[in-house]
Parts: structure tokens; sequence; C-alpha cells
């Protein structure tokens, strides 16, 4: 079964960070990677797309930032560059910045993942970045967990195994 994630939270919050984490698990443990980030940008969807054709499907993609893409694309061209990446690899991870695209746009984008990992900022005594994970697919959604308590070690496990059960 394929796998899609979207990454979303305001900016700061960490969602590069995740990813970057997600991206090195998965190298050290010989998966082949391909990572697009805003130094790729500025980039339109159909040169995306051109370089990623010939790409493994065995690989897993993590795109940071859709953001970027979406300031310069329309939302048709962003939905057919994701079903065109979640038909091509087994696995994608994408991430998005919360709070300056319209709600339409983000729930469509939420619409063709399997799954939403939710990130933000927690303020009481202290100011703490939390996580939660969004089921799409079971309407599941996790309680919110301390993002300072994931590590490189933990982090498969945290989101594949913990929640395979609920996922």
């Amino acid at each position: 079964m394929k796998t899609n994630i979207l990454i979303y939270g305001p900016p700061g919050v960490g969602k590069q960070k995740f990813c970057s984490l997600l991206r090195d698990n998965w190298i050290k443990n010989g998966e082949k990677v391909i990572f697009i980030s805003r130094k790729d940008y500025p980039m339109k969807v159909e040169e995306l797309n051109e370089k990623l054709r010939d790409a493994s499907g065995s690989a897993r993609i993590i795109v940071h930032s859709l953001s970027n893409l979406i300031m310069q694309n329309s939302l048709e061209e962003i939905l057919n560059f994701l079903k065109f990446l979640n038909e091509k690899f087994e696995f994608g991870v994408y991430t998005l910045q919360e709070g300056i695209h319209s709600p339409h746009i983000v729930k469509h984008i939420m619409c063709i993942t399997t799954k939403v990992i939710e990130i933000k900022y927690h303020e009481e005594e202290i100011i703490e970045k939390r996580l939660r994970i969004l089921s799409l697919e079971r309407n599941y959604v996790s309680e919110w967990i301390n993002l300072s308590l994931i590590s490189k070690s933990n982090l498969e496990s945290l989101i594949f195994e913990e929640y395979k059960h609920r996922l």
C-alpha cells in the first residue's frame, strides 16, 4: 500500500527538521531518498515532473515545501503533481505551511494524502512543539506528543509502529 504524508504546521515549528530526521533514518536503513527542498526552487511543476519521471518508484520522496510550489503554480497543477508523485513513489512526505493558504487549498491537499502529521507550538509555562497524527483513511486522531521527545531512533516507530493498529 502506498503511503503519502502531509506535514502541516506554522513557520519555524520544525517541519524541515522532521523531514531531515526521516531522510537520515531511511538512508541509514539503505533506502533511496529523493529530497526536494526550497533550494530547488523556483521551479515549475512541469520541470519537477520531468526530473522525476525516470526516478525509481522504490525511492522515498520528500518535498519541503509545497507552499513554495503553490505560490508559483495553479491548484490544478499542484494536485496533478501530487497525484503523479503518489502514483510514482511508494512513500511520499510533503510539507505545507499553515496560515498562508486558503482553507480550500489545504483541504484539497489533505484529501489526496493518506495521513497528516500536524505540528504546532504549545505554550504554558514554556513554549514547546507538539505533534499529532491524523489518519484520513480511518478518521483517527492521535494525542498531542511533545516533539522534543522524538529522535532519529524512535521516529519511524512513533509514526508507523505505535499507531499501526490505528492507522
